[in-house]
């Protein structure tokens, strides 16, 4: 009797466990994890995609979250010399703004909006102002080609716009100090600034002194050129390039100006 009581008991609990089984066999998806993701990826996008048009302005967003300084909002020195560069190498074909930004970082960047933003750290590394015009040379060249702009872009709007508050300036600095050119990419750049180099009368050896200069007093290759790639091939290139017939000049004095940066 006990044994018949105890396999039908058996019975039933085996009969719940085929039920439920069977119910949730019926009703789960193996593909709602992989869906929950793409939903994932796809609602960031269409954040950045639907960020009011005020917000979706990043050039504002990088200006006023790294506090760059645009040369047309200052009367100092150094950014009067900014601008006096930025006029005589525009140009119809690649529209740019230059930024100037107080890190004491080594860098130039060639940013989203077309702005190219230069370090306080870099300008005092210059000697002179025709090696400050062929780096601005060298960034519009970024430009010219969209060089991982709009990868760029939307990492700094991931950054700047949809970080908290106060881990936006962070966020915006790893992500530039992050960025790498490829080395076929430096080479365009390169060939494009030649080009407007002698359009404008810079020197190309202006360049290849300043890349020359940062490896004789850095220890090892410095972080300025772990970003600009393939430099030792690229400072040959400069020196061997043909030299404007006209030579750029400048109205201010560039060794006043770096002594009030």
């Amino acid at each position: 009797m006990a044994n018949k009581q105890r396999m039908k008991r058996d019975f039933f609990v085996l009969a719940g466990l085929f039920i439920a089984a069977w119910v949730f066999l019926a009703v789960w998806d193996p593909n709602d994890e992989d869906d929950e993701s793409e939903e994932d990826s796809q609602t960031i996008q269409k954040t950045i995609e639907e960020t009011p048009e005020d917000s979706k302005d990043l050039s504002g967003e990088l200006i006023s979250t790294l506090r760059y300084k645009h040369i047309s909002n200052d009367n100092s020195d150094i950014v009067k010399a900014l601008s006096e560069i930025e006029n005589k190498l525009s140009s119809d074909e690649v529209e740019f703004k230059l930024y100037m930004d107080n890190s004491k970082e080594v860098n130039l960047f060639s940013l989203p909006s077309n702005m190219i933003v230069i370090s306080r750290g870099l300008l005092k590394m210059i000697d002179n102002a025709e090696q400050l015009a062929a780096l601005v040379c060298h960034g519009i060249g970024h430009l010219k080609y969209n060089h991982s702009i709009a990868e760029l872009e939307n990492s700094l709007k991931i950054a700047v716009i949809h970080s908290e508050m106060g881990s936006a300036f962070d966020e915006a600095h790893t992500v530039l100090n992050n960025h790498r050119y490829t080395v076929d990419m430096e080479l365009e750049a390169e060939g494009y600034a030649i080009e407007l180099m002698n359009e404008k009368g810079v020197s190309p050896k202006a360049l290849s002194n300043f890349y020359s200069k940062l490896y004789k007093q850095a220890d090892g290759v410095p972080n300025f050129l772990h970003t600009h790639k393939g430099t030792d091939g690229r400072i040959k290139s400069l020196n061997d390039a043909t030299e404007s017939s006209t030579n750029i000049s400048f109205s201010f004095d560039w060794d006043e100006v770096k002594k009030k940066l």
